[in-house]
């Protein structure tokens, strides 16, 4: 898993747009001078052994950083090797996306069980920025978006378990629903004037 952390870290610069362009053109062909070989994807292990020993040597002279080893990398990626690459990158685009969501997220006016059901859903994403994500990081990322009806309630019993915050925020919402119905029979009680005719 901390491959994939360490790789995505690495994409980052290379799948935002370049503010300079003029610079990545100019590292590019410095890059080009040292005659890197190209990569096809084909499946003898010795090949790519080598064409990543090729590419390593030339980043040590260059003195690379690893946006740039990414960036000169799949530049020499060509036929099954660019698709895996392209395929990779829309995956990770697409995962980027719902981390930003899951980071976002919020209850608002969702119910608990709502927000709660949202929030399983989008935590699978961050496993994909996060090598394991704790208990307690969930559930402090869990009460930050609480709406203020749950979340003035826990504040002093609140949990670091992810699995006991939960519960708490249901008996809170259930006790909210229970103290709402009496609210609502006694209004109705006092407006009928206490008859039951």
């Amino acid at each position: 898993m901390k491959g994939v952390s360490h790789l995505t870290g690495m994409m980052q610069p290379y799948l935002e747009p370049a503010e300079d362009r003029e610079t990545v053109d100019r590292q590019l062909n410095a890059f080009r001078k040292h005659k890197p070989p190209s990569f096809d994807g084909s499946y003898d292990p010795i090949a790519a052994a080598r064409w990543i020993q090729t590419l390593d040597k030339i980043f040590r002279v260059m003195q690379c950083t690893d946006p740039q080893k990414l960036m000169f990398a799949t530049y020499m990626l060509e036929r099954d090797a660019h698709e895996w690459w392209m395929n990779i990158s829309q995956v990770y685009e697409m995962q980027e996306r719902k981390y930003g969501e899951f980071d976002q997220l919020v209850q608002g006016s969702l119910t608990v069980d709502e927000y709660l059901a949202q929030f399983n859903e989008l935590a699978k994403f961050a496993y994909f920025r996060i090598a394991m994500p704790t208990s307690t990081f969930l559930a402090s990322k869990f009460r930050r978006g609480l709406n203020e009806e749950i979340a003035d309630r826990i504040v002093g019993a609140a949990s670091r378990d992810f699995g006991i915050l939960v519960q708490q925020c249901i008996d809170i919402k259930d006790a909210c629903t229970v103290s709402k119905v009496k609210k609502a029979k006694l209004s109705e009680i006092k407006g009928t004037g206490g008859s039951t005719s």
